[in-house]
């Protein structure tokens, strides 16, 4: 594995998986954090400038077993103020408290390759949480107050991709490549390969009137090819957030097998 993929997450589960074997355990009960930790999330919360954030409520990831075909993923309840705190902090939550205090929340990673054989990219708006202004790929979290009950994660992943990009599902297919973790913040992160019939300047179009286009200040595309990638990168990896760098790697192994 590149260096600078290495550097940047590892595997908990490579598929690809399919919709149908994927499979979701779900726990309705929020994490209960330690009273400590909670006081310092909530003393983190309210220091922050946070007119543009909401403490919504996000999925977590609890565990995760796989084998060749099937993933198979327990959920649970978590909230976006615990996740900005847990993104700073993991280490020291880690090590203080262990695994169970970390947030963990699931994030959903597309990679969006249209007919025109481009390679959709984002830099995201300077007032969002999560590394403003970096390059990034189309993604977010599940909204528990946005998807069915129990989770379904394909369709949490095609309305994320409504919302943020305008792209509807009957104009794409998507496949899950793999669940890795984000070494900085310990993060859980889930990759999908998604592939459209729609060329790059009908995603510009629809993503004008898509309801989440404030999260990012430009919405651009490169060559879907892996040696074009692979250039690219190499230019700009100090600038692409951990998340897109570990599902860019599983895009280019699968364009590999391909």
């Amino acid at each position: 594995m590149n260096e600078v993929f290495a550097a940047n997450f590892r595997i908990l589960a490579d598929g690809p998986f399919e919709h149908k074997n994927i499979h979701v355990t779900w726990n309705s009960e929020p994490l209960k954090l330690f009273p400590a930790v909670k006081k310092q999330v909530d003393t983190f919360w309210e220091l922050l400038s946070k007119s543009y954030l909401y403490n919504g409520r996000l999925v977590r990831l609890d565990a995760w077993s796989s084998d060749n075909s099937s993933l198979n993923l327990q959920l649970s309840l978590s909230e976006y103020k615990l996740l900005m705190y847990s993104n700073k902090n993991a280490d020291y939550i880690f090590t203080k408290w262990g695994h169970s205090q970390l947030s963990r929340a699931l994030g959903l990673n597309a990679i969006v390759c249209t007919n025109d054989d481009r390679f959709v990219l984002i830099q995201r708006s300077k007032n969002v949480g999560e590394y403003p202004g970096k390059i990034d790929i189309v993604g977010g979290h599940i909204d528990y107050e946005k998807v069915e009950s129990p989770v379904e994660i394909f369709s949490a992943v095609y309305k994320e991709l409504n919302e943020e990009i305008g792209l509807e599902s009957t104009f794409c297919s998507a496949t899950c490549l793999a669940l890795f973790e984000t070494t900085a913040n310990m993060k859980p992160e889930l990759v999908f390969y998604i592939k459209t019939n729609l060329d790059f300047s009908d995603i510009k179009r629809a993503a004008e009137t898509a309801v989440d286009s404030f999260e990012y200040e430009n919405l651009f595309s490169i060559s879907a090819q892996s040696e074009e990638i692979y250039r690219y990168i190499a230019q700009y990896h100090n600038e692409i957030t951990p998340s897109a760098l570990g599902s860019i790697y599983f895009y280019l192994k699968l364009a590999e097998v391909s």
